[in-house]
C-alpha cells in the first residue's frame, strides 16, 4: 500500500485531492457533509501510509544511531 504503482502522488501534499468522489466539492448542505464524511476515511487511508513510514523509518534510524553511539561509549 505504501509503494503505490500509478503516478497518483499528489495527493499526499493536498488534501483535498485524496477525495475521488466526483462533485464533493461542489455540493451544498447535507448532500456535502453525507459525501465528506462518507469519503474521509478513505481519504485518511490514502494519505496516511506514506507518511507513517516515513516517520517510522526516521524514528527507527534515529534509535540505530543512539543505540550505535552508546555501544561506543560503552567499548571506549
Amino acid at each position: 500500500m505504501i509503494f503505490y504503482s500509478n503516478d497518483h502522488y499528489y495527493y499526499f501534499f493536498n488534501i483535498k485531492d485524496a477525495y475521488f468522489t466526483p462533485g464533493l466539492w461542489d455540493a451544498k448542505g447535507y448532500d456535502f457533509l453525507f459525501s465528506f464524511l462518507f469519503e474521509t476515511p478513505f481519504a485518511i487511508m490514502r494519505i496516511i501510509p506514506p507518511w507513517l513510514f516515513l516517520a517510522t523509518g526516521s524514528l527507527y534510524l534515529i534509535t540505530y544511531f543512539r543505540y550505535r553511539h552508546s555501544i561506543h561509549k560503552l567499548i571506549a
